[in-house]
């Protein structure tokens, strides 16, 4: 977590077991893991604005919901 002036930002990883409905899909069982950054602005000691970024394709993907299209590794130019 870090501070700056009025905005809070915020690294968070999510891991747990699929075991209710999610996106209108029954449960699936499957184990899942996903990061996700915020960024909160505060004001008057509570927060007024807030901004999130999360990989929902790759959750989708591991819990089956979506075929992985593979992937490509940037670094090298290459799919994996």
């Amino acid at each position: 977590m870090i501070a700056e002036g009025d905005k809070v930002f915020v690294r968070l990883h999510v891991a747990g077991t699929n075991s209710g409905p999610f996106a209108g899909q029954p449960p699936t069982g499957k184990k899942i893991q996903m990061d996700s950054f915020r960024v909160f602005r505060i004001g008057d000691g509570k927060i007024v604005q807030s901004w999130a970024m999360q990989d929902r394709l790759g959750l989708m993907e591991q819990l089956g919901l979506l075929k992985s299209s593979g992937g490509v590794n940037w670094a090298a130019g290459e799919e994996d």
